[in-house]
């Protein structure tokens, strides 16, 4: 009984007690415009050509989508299978990078985003995933982060829950993003603990704006690609906008 008394303890203070880092460093600018998959407007989205477009545009912001080849590489893509934005076939996961590079130049590691993307922009990270226990590659990005010392303008974001806590565990200084499309899953916040939440603009309203703020959470919208839609949501106070449209941002 005592063992139980303790377990209920550790989980109370564990949901009820926790707070967000503070996510004000990421606001020099109201709302921060985060540019989705860079410019795929301009530029094949997820590659190296349309995140500078992004750049040159004037934002300090882009969200980019990463899967793990099969030896272990990070690369930038939204899917695992190569042939919807590539002319390449297969499977990433399945295939290595040497020969993904073999048949297309479209794809790029994360690492070349460190290197190669100016050093003030914010980079959010989207790890995709085969399933809930697919950890492989948030562990190599927190290493890459790591390594490039810049856990200070990375945001780590996922669908996945697991993805979030694993991230606490190997590196709780890194930011984490829980991304929703549907108001059930909003209840795990309490749980995975994520600094930023990032809803699904049909999921906005007062209420939602009020219950991140009150947990002084970050608030970035996706994906809203229409200039009346991003003026209201400047208008009400969210604290980013997720937008493939560089042209309609107030910059």
């Amino acid at each position: 009984m005592f063992v139980g008394f303790i377990i209920f303890l550790v989980l109370y203070f564990y949901h009820n007690t926790w707070s967000p880092k503070n996510v004000n460093i990421f606001y020099k600018s109201s709302p921060l415009y985060i540019a989705h998959r860079g410019a795929p407007n301009s530029e094949p989205e997820n590659t190296i050509p349309s995140f500078l477009s992004a750049v040159n545009a004037g934002l300090t912001a882009i969200e980019l989508d990463v899967v793990s080849t099969q030896d272990g590489v990070v690369v930038c893509s939204h899917n695992f299978d190569l042939e919807r934005k590539t002319s390449a076939e297969g499977y990433i996961d399945k295939t290595t990078f040497e020969n993904i590079k073999s048949q297309t130049r479209l794809i790029a590691k994360l690492e070349d985003v460190f290197t190669i993307v100016p050093k003030h922009v914010i980079v959010n990270i989207e790890i995709k995933t085969r399933n809930l226990w697919d950890l492989k590659t948030v562990k190599e990005a927190v290493r890459l982060i790591n390594k490039y010392k810049i856990s200070d303008r990375t945001i780590l974001s996922s669908f996945n829950p697991i993805v979030l806590l694993m991230t606490h565990i190997l590196n709780r200084s890194i930011y984490t993003a829980f991304i929703v499309w549907e108001k059930k899953w909003i209840w795990l916040i309490d749980w995975i603990h994520p600094d930023f939440l990032h809803p699904d603009y049909g999921l906005v309203s007062k209420d939602l704006i009020r219950y991140t703020k009150e947990r002084n959470m970050g608030l970035n919208v996706w994906t809203v690609n229409s200039k009346p839609g991003i003026s209201w949501l400047d208008e009400i106070g969210v604290d980013g906008i997720i937008t493939d449209r560089p042209k309609f941002c107030k910059i």
